[in-house]
C-alpha cells in the first residue's frame, strides 16, 4: 500500500463520487425517511451525525488524542454517505428497517476503528514508528475484523432468505459491512501512511490496559469455592428469569418455526466456519452458546417489560410491523453483530497467542485480555451511549430495539471481560 498510495486514493475518490451520484440521481421519495422527523424526534440523519459526534468525543478523550477523535468522526460519516449512496444504486427504499440496518452496520464501523486505533496507540507506546504501528494494527486485527464482518453479513443474508420482507434491510447491512471492512484494510492504513496524525508519546494504559485487571482475576482463582458459586448463581438467575417469563407471558411465541430455522441455520454455519478457521471447535461452540444465551436472556427481559409492565413502544409494534413474529426476529438479530464481534476479537487474540510465544492456555487468555480488553470496554461504553441517544430521540419502536442492543452489549461485556476469562483461567489452573 505504501507504494501504491496514489492508486488507492484514486479508488476511494471514485467510490465517493459514485456514491454521491447514486444519492443525487435516485428518486427523492426513496430517501425522504432519512430527513423526515416524526413529531418531536430528530431526523434519522441528525441522529446518525449526533451519535458519531458523541462517539468521537468520547474516544478522543479516552485515547487522549484529538486527532483520533476527528479521524473517527470522518470515518463514521463517510461510511454513512457511501453506504447510503451504494444502496441508492440498488434502488433501496429507505424506511425504519433500513435505517435500523444502517445503525447496526455503524456499530461494526465503530468497533473496527476503535480496535485498530487502540492497537496503533499500544504499538506506538511500545516505541514503534507510525508506519510500523499501522502494519501491526492491520496484521493483528485483520482476521477478527474479517470474521466479524463476514458472520454479520451471512447472518442477515441467511435470515432474509427465509424472511423476504427483510431483503432490503439485508442489502443495507451487507453494503455497510463491506464498506466497514474496506475502511479497515485500505482507507485506515492509507490515511496513516500518508499523514502523520499521532504526536503523543503514549500512555502506559495503551500497553498495559488490562494487566492489573488480569492480576485481580487470577487472584480470585485462589478461592476454589468462587467458580462453582458463579456457575450456580448464573444457573439460578437464568432459572428465575425463565420461570417469571413463562408465568407472566400468556401464549407468547417469540419466534415462528421459520425464523427459528433461519437462526439455527446461521448459527450452524457460523459454528462450522469459525471452528474450521481457528481449528478450535470448542471456541466456536462457546461463541454460539454465548450468543444464544445473550439473545434468550435479553429477549426475555424485553418481553417482560413489554407485556407485563406496558412498556411504551409495545402499543406501536403493530403499527411498525404488522407481523409481530418479524418484530421479535429483529429483536434477535439486531445486537448479533456486536456480540459476535467482541467474542471473535477475544478468541482471535487467543489463537495468535497460541501460535506465537504465549502457547500455554493461561498465558493465551492473559494475552487476549491485555490486548483486546480495553478496546472491547471502550466499544461497549460508546455503544451504550449511542443506544441511549437513539432510545430518547428516535422513533419509539427504534428506541425499543436500541434498548435491546444496549442490554445485549452490557451482558456480553460482562461475559467477555469477567466471566469467560475467569472461568478459563480457573479451569486451566485446575
Amino acid at each position: 500500500m505504501a507504494h501504491h498510495k496514489k492508486m488507492l486514493g484514486l479508488f476511494w475518490l471514485m467510490l465517493i463520487v459514485v456514491s454521491s451520484i447514486g444519492v443525487l440521481t435516485t428518486d427523492s421519495s426513496h430517501l425522504s425517511v432519512l430527513w423526515t422527523a416524526e413529531d418531536t424526534f430528530l431526523r434519522p440523519l441528525e441522529v446518525l451525525f449526533l451519535s458519531s459526534v458523541i462517539i468521537s468525543l468520547f474516544f478522543g478523550w479516552q485515547s487522549e488524542s484529538v486527532k483520533s477523535g476527528l479521524l473517527n468522526l470522518l470515518f463514521l460519516n463517510l461510511a454513512y454517505i457511501i453506504t447510503i449512496g451504494l444502496a441508492s444504486w440498488f434502488d433501496i427504499y429507505w424506511g425504519s428497517l433500513e435505517f435500523l440496518a444502517l445503525i447496526i452496520a455503524s456499530t461494526l464501523v465503530t468497533a473496527n476503528f476503535i480496535h485498530l486505533l487502540s492497537t496503533l496507540h499500544r504499538e506506538m507506546a511500545r516505541g514503534l514508528f507510525q508506519f510500523d504501528a499501522v502494519a501491526e494494527a492491520v496484521k493483528l486485527n485483520h482476521s477478527p475484523i474479517f470474521l466479524s464482518n463476514l458472520t454479520t453479513a451471512l447472518g442477515v443474508i441467511c435470515i432474509a432468505w427465509f424472511e423476504p420482507e427483510l431483503a432490503e434491510m439485508a442489502w443495507v447491512i451487507s453494503l455497510g459491512v463491506l464498506v466497514s471492512y474496506l475502511f479497515s484494510v485500505t482507507l485506515f492504513p492509507w490515511l496513516l501512511l500518508t499523514f502523520f496524525l499521532e504526536f503523543r508519546v503514549g500512555n502506559s494504559r495503551d500497553r498495559q490496559g488490562f494487566y492489573q485487571w488480569m492480576k485481580k482475576l487470577e487472584a480470585l482463582t485462589h478461592y476454589p469455592i468462587l467458580l462453582p458459586a458463579i456457575k450456580i448463581a448464573l444457573a439460578l438467575g437464568f432459572a428465575v428469569l425463565f420461570i417469571l417469563f413463562f408465568s407472566w407471558m400468556d401464549n407468547l411465541h417469540l419466534l415462528p418455526a421459520g425464523s427459528l430455522a433461519a437462526l439455527g441455520t446461521f448459527l450452524v454455519i457460523m459454528w462450522g466456519g469459525l471452528g474450521m478457521w481457528w481449528q478450535q471447535f470448542s471456541w466456536s461452540t462457546a461463541i454460539v452458546l454465548t450468543i444464544s444465551l445473550v439473545a434468550i436472556v435479553t429477549n426475555m427481559i424485553i418481553a417482560i417489560m413489554v407485556m407485563k409492565f406496558d412498556f411504551l413502544p409495545a402499543g406501536n409494534i403493530p403499527e411498525f410491523l404488522p407481523n409481530k413474529d418479524l418484530f421479535w426476529l429483529l429483536m434477535w438479530i439486531a445486537p448479533m453483530g456486536i456480540v459476535v464481534d467482541d467474542l471473535i476479537h477475544f478468541f482471535s487474540r487467543m489463537k495468535r497467542a497460541k501460535s506465537t510465544v504465549f502457547a500455554s492456555p493461561k498465558e493465551s487468555v492473559r494475552f487476549a485480555m491485555i490486548s483486546v480488553g480495553r478496546p472491547i470496554l471502550v466499544t461497549s461504553i460508546t455503544l451504550v451511549m449511542v443506544m441511549l441517544l437513539i432510545f430518547f430521540v428516535s422513533e419509539p419502536i427504534l428506541g425499543f430495539i436500541a434498548l435491546n442492543v444496549l442490554v445485549s452489549v452490557v451482558l456480553v461485556s460482562l461475559i467477555v471481560l469477567f466471566i469467560m476469562p475467569f472461568v478459563m483461567i480457573a479451569q486451566y489452573k485446575k
